[in-house]
């Protein structure tokens, strides 16, 4: 009969200080399947100020939920799950990514207050292994929010920010209304989106944005807040030494330093040591857009296009009625459904 090892290190992400304590407690593999290779990945969810809404903005907050594991102590690997088999315990809906790489769990009819789902079961692949195999595993958890599908408006704000959107044709004051993902010409005329070239980053001004270019009109989820240090942390101390290296944000290309500098708390000795911080819960700096790409991958996640973050930001409001937030944080970044 097989028999597998398993030992479990429980995660807890906390967010930023204006986060929701979203926690993963009570970690454990249930209902081994010898079979067909796979197990129960049981645990409990839970953050506060939880919300669902099906009139108005039709929103609602999400855990984008994943799951690591390395075998012998050897390297870190997402591990991929599955719908089939996954039961989502009373008051939640859980659905797993076609490509098995998350899940997204919330609430499963509309609500405010805290959450507290317990005995969340999803199914893991874990494939092969041997008699004598020790497997560890670790569940992360990330706070998003759900963006519904529906049209919105880009550009038309009258101030003079830089390579701003507007409808071609118009005034560079004028919106232009994304009505679906198809795809988008750039030209100066109208029912084309343009846009002000006023710095070198501004593109050329020509091309089409492809069908699959995502634009926003489908919906999807992004980040409530900025990446925290704790959750830098418990990426960074899930690479190999020579992956630390090139991630090391106490180096000379970031803030070269192991103390405190502008806010970081970010200290790492080298080789294989782990790295820490003393305010998990402080929104990350100093990350090159390599880090943030590293980062992204080991999620699951991509950047939100340019497009998505003004659904994001405006709704469907057009002009100068949204509540601007200035430049896009950096870290904030979304994954489609």
């Amino acid at each position: 009969m097989k028999k597998i090892i398993l030992t479990l290190l429980l995660v807890c992400l906390i967010q930023t200080s204006k986060a929701n304590n979203i926690t993963v407690s009570n970690i454990s593999l249930e209902n081994l399947n010898e079979v067909s290779n796979w197990v129960h990945v049981e645990f409990d969810l839970s953050w506060e100020n939880s919300w669902r809404i099906s009139s108005g903005p039709s929103n609602y907050d999400v855990a984008w939920v994943f799951i690591k594991y390395r075998v012998n102590n050897g390297a870190w690997t997402h591990g991929i799950i599955s719908q089939a088999n996954s039961v989502a315990s009373t008051g939640a809906t859980l659905n797993v990514t076609s490509d098995g790489i998350g899940a997204f769990i919330y609430r499963d009819s509309d609500g405010n207050g805290n959450v507290n789902f317990q005995n969340m079961q999803i199914r893991w692949n874990f494939g092969s292994t041997d008699t004598n195999d020790i497997i560890d595993i670790q569940v992360f958890a990330v706070e998003m929010v759900y963006v519904p599908q529906g049209s919105f408006y880009v550009g038309g704000t009258t101030g003079d920010e830089a390579n701003k959107f507007h409808s071609g044709g118009f005034s560079t004051s004028s919106s232009y209304r994304i009505t679906s993902e198809n795809a988008l010409t750039i030209a100066n005329s109208s029912g084309n989106l343009y846009y002000t070239n006023t710095n070198s980053g501004g593109g050329d001004h020509t091309g089409t944005l492809v069908a699959n270019f995502p634009k926003g009109f489908n919906a999807f989820y992004v980040m409530k807040y900025e990446v925290s240090e704790g959750q830098w942390i418990a990426f960074f101390n899930s690479l190999n030494e020579n992956q630390k290296n090139n991630r090391d944000v106490t180096d000379a290309s970031h803030k070269n330093s192991d103390a405190v500098v502008s806010r970081n708390t970010i200290a790492w000795t080298g080789g294989t040591a782990s790295a820490t911080s003393t305010a998990p819960d402080r929104a990350m700096s100093y990350l090159s857009i390599a880090d943030i790409n590293s980062y992204m991958d080991w999620t699951g996640m991509r950047p939100m296009t340019e497009l998505e973050y003004e659904k994001a930001c405006r709704g469907p409001i057009s002009r100068n009625q949204e509540n601007l937030l200035g430049e896009a944080p950096i870290l904030l970044q979304m994954i489609t459904h």
